[in-house]
């Protein structure tokens, strides 16, 4: 392989690497430094606000700070569940919430205590929540690794040494001068 081809490998290689890289550290550093979780929508119940396969970005809050519009992300005793808050009752200490989601026709059974909040979503990433699920299976796994050992691959193929093929022909010629 000629030194250019080899060049515009890692080159590429490297233009695939760093979007991994970047949506590791803003999928698990950042979370972590920020306290921040995520969630996937697993159901339709939040149509058209959060699509289902989406990563919903949930930040902590406090009970006080959640209001009547917001939605929440709780644990119902089984499940986490993000639903919109239609109602909150209760004072400072009491507080529990109505919830309800969008598509759905009729409010949640159970109001929502609010030591069961884990926090308000902030947003959503499309798709990104179908991809981290993908990848939890063997055949995700497996294709996460296979793609890794390809980029690896690629980066360090473009960084070793020419074959002879490549270098110029060395030869040995008379010093003598005669």
């Amino acid at each position: 392989m000629c030194a250019t081809a080899r060049k515009a490998l890692s080159a590429l290689a490297w233009l695939m690497t760093m979007p991994v890289i970047a949506l590791a550290a803003a999928m698990y550093v950042m979370p972590a430094l920020l306290g921040w979780q995520f969630s996937t929508v697993l159901s339709g119940s939040m149509e058209p606000t959060l699509h289902v396969g989406a990563l919903a970005v949930i930040v902590p809050v406090e009970a006080e700070a959640v209001a009547e519009g917001d939605v929440i992300t709780f644990f119902d005793g089984t499940r986490r569940v993000t639903h919109r808050v239609i109602e909150v009752r209760g004072a400072e200490g009491t507080r529990s919430f109505a919830t309800k989601g969008d598509a759905n026709n009729a409010p949640d059974a159970a109001a929502v205590a609010a030591s069961s909040v884990i926090g308000k979503v902030r947003g959503n990433i499309p798709y990104v929540g179908e991809l981290a699920l993908n990848l939890r299976t063997p055949v995700g796994a497996g294709v996460l690794a296979g793609a890794i050992a390809l980029l690896v691959f690629l980066s360090f193929a473009g960084t070793t040494r020419s074959s002879k093929a490549d270098e110029p022909a060395l030869t040995r010629g008379s010093d003598s001068g005669a």
